[in-house]
């Protein structure tokens, strides 16, 4: 979970990045954002596109930054899945993240459906706990007996 610091810095970075995806002005704008949003896509698209095979991404600063960046937008985008929207690589983000989302469901599926088969099979906590307190009773008296032998054992021989 993000501290309210940065997910204000988030916030406002996202809005950057919107306004730099559909900014028409390019050279013209007057936004800093914009342009250091700009500058940080296109050098992730010169810098990962081609080694994304052969590096992992945090092998450069700035293409983790601006990667952060896009994952964040693609999970707050308000575009539908099946639209487009006009930030770089969110729609393949948003797919991505959907495609988790179904598989991390299915196996809370797997798991529920598990954890039904096996209580099926367990004895309920009542049979449990009567059997424990029978299992109880009978080491007690076996207790009881064993003291019980050991002084007549000491039991002088009348």
């Amino acid at each position: 979970m993000l501290s309210r610091s940065h997910e204000e810095k988030f916030e406002i970075y996202n809005d950057a990045l919107l306004h730099a995806s559909q900014c028409a002005e390019m050279a013209q704008c007057t936004s800093k954002r914009c342009h250091k949003v700009r500058a940080s896509i296109d050098h992730f698209v010169r810098c990962y596109g081609p080694r994304r095979t052969v590096s992992p991404i945090e092998s450069c600063d700035a293409c983790v930054k601006i990667w952060g960046l896009l994952c964040y937008h693609a999970k707050s985008c308000s575009t539908p899945i099946e639209g487009h929207c006009i930030v770089s690589q969110c729609d393949y983000l948003r797919g991505k993240i959907a495609q988790k989302e179904k598989m991390d469901c299915m196996e809370l599926d797997d798991a529920r459906e598990k954890l039904k088969r096996r209580s099926k099979n367990e004895w309920p906590t009542e049979r449990r706990i009567a059997q424990i307190e029978a299992d109880r009773i009978q080491a007690l008296q076996l207790i009881a007996e064993i003291r019980a032998a050991k002084a007549r054992s000491q039991l002088p021989n009348a």
